[in-house]
């Protein structure tokens, strides 16, 4: 005879006979099923038949997402030598002069919040402000950065920009040159 355990029950194998164990689990007349409350093929990994739902191991998901994107952002660059498209990001900076901009643009490499800064002379802007169409000549900063710090370096151009309300906007680069990249990535690590 073979024998083969589960939890809270054992089902026989004897010959073709019938399973005595199996026939003690049909529900008695007029009782309700049970309903399983999690499929039966939920994962090992989530804790098999004895997990439940809670909120600490909500918690713990959600907080570890980042830590597992990144890591996992990281291998994928380390294998195929490429980078994940959005990883970095150029930000546009209007400036009203040349020494604001090398000034703003000196600040944000101490900072370690780029790893390169392009000064473009002199752009004609027309805008809209307050009503009336301005016109002016201003100087083009163009920061290279991670996509992670973008949010961090807008803040800081906000406190150290002469404007009332400085252009800043980032679009993310989709491809580029994998050695640019990876200086760009050292560029910015603390020392």
């Amino acid at each position: 005879m073979f024998c083969l355990k589960r939890k809270k029950s054992s089902i026989l194998f004897a010959g073709g006979e019938a399973l005595e164990n199996k026939l003690k689990e049909v529900r008695p007349v007029g009782e309700k099923a049970r309903v399983p409350s999690r499929p039966v093929f939920w994962p090992a990994w989530l804790g098999g038949a004895e997990w439940t739902l809670s909120w600490k191991k909500i918690l713990a998901v959600i907080l570890t997402y980042p830590l597992l994107r990144t890591f996992t952002l990281w291998l994928h660059s380390s294998l195929t030598r490429n980078h994940i498209s959005g990883t970095y990001s150029v930000v546009f900076v209007n400036c009203p002069n040349e020494q604001i901009a090398k000034d703003v643009a000196r600040a944000i490499l101490d900072k370690k919040l780029a790893t390169s800064v392009n000064i473009l002379p002199k752009t004609s802007s027309l805008y809209f402000w307050k009503g009336e169409i301005e016109e002016s000549t201003e100087i083009l900063l163009l920061i290279k950065t991670k996509t992670s710090k973008v949010s961090r370096l807008s803040t800081y151009v906000r406190l150290a920009h002469p404007f009332e309300i400085p252009e800043v906007f980032s679009i993310a680069m989709d491809q580029g040159d994998a050695r640019y990249l990876k200086w760009l990535e050292e560029g910015m690590k603390e020392k």
